[in-house]
């Protein structure tokens, strides 16, 4: 594995760590709401949460490149 690729793939793994922590956050003031509005209903809890789901299934697929350009490079 070249420093090319090093960099990239620490990049992606610094980009997936954000998205995370984003997604975290989200998560914890979307459960302090809850806390406060006993009756949020489940579809206000999905609307805040489903635009993560575009997100993630790229970021799956990201990954999956990733670990199929480094297996083919490991195969070399």
């Amino acid at each position: 594995m070249c420093s090319s690729d090093l960099l990239y793939l620490g990049s992606v793994c610094n980009g997936v760590r954000e998205i995370v922590d984003v997604y975290v956050k989200k998560l914890v003031d979307l459960e302090l709401e809850i806390l406060k509005n006993a009756y949020m209903t489940l579809t206000q809890v999905r609307a805040e949460i489903e635009p993560f789901r575009t997100v993630f299934r790229v970021v799956t697929e990201m990954i999956a490149n990733v670990s199929r350009k480094k297996m083919d490079l490991e195969g070399r």
